[in-house]
């Protein structure tokens, strides 16, 4: 069992060979698919709360769900002529459908990822700016006896790796 949580894709052995039946396979990568939907459920969840925490940890976890998924995602479309005929209807269907909330919640995962990105850049920003402050409020430029500028008080401070105030 993988360390990041209790879903149904961290049950799975990674080195458990996949079926070689279409309907077979295609059971499997439906697992597979919600195994890993439901890791994005969660992960999402957790950026829309701003748990960032919780997001970290999950990450490991959510690699491994991706190269299972990948791995049965790759077995089924090397058996894409067999699947033509002899796929259930009914996992053709399901397969579709997961399909289609795969990528609406991919869709909200990606505007999470987004809006959390946006929130620490400012949080950056503000941290900057306080530390610039600081830095001006500390050393103020001031005028030596002969009118120039006093020793030390073009001091230099690096905020972040492209800015030196």
């Amino acid at each position: 069992m993988n360390a990041g949580g209790n879903t149904a894709m961290a049950t799975r052995e990674d080195s458990a060979p996949l079926g070689t039946d279409p309907n077979t396979l295609a059971r499997e990568v439906l697992a597979r698919a919600r195994g890993l939907a439901q890791i994005h459920e969660k992960e999402t969840g957790a950026l829309e709360a701003a748990q960032v925490e919780v997001f970290m940890a999950m990450q490991e976890e959510k690699l491994a769900a991706v190269e299972a998924y990948q791995e049965s995602m790759v077995a089924l479309l090397a058996q894409r002529e067999e699947l033509a005929g002899a796929l259930d209807p009914a996992l053709r269907a399901a397969l579709a459908e997961t399909q289609i909330d795969f990528a609406l919640l991919t869709q909200r995962n990606k505007e999470a990822l987004a809006r959390m990105q946006r929130c620490m850049a400012r949080l950056a920003d503000k941290i900057c700016a306080m530390a610039k402050a600081e830095v001006r409020a500390a050393s103020p430029v001031g005028y030596g006896q002969n009118g120039g500028s006093a020793p030390g008080a073009l001091r230099t401070v690096a905020t972040s790796k492209g800015e030196v105030v």
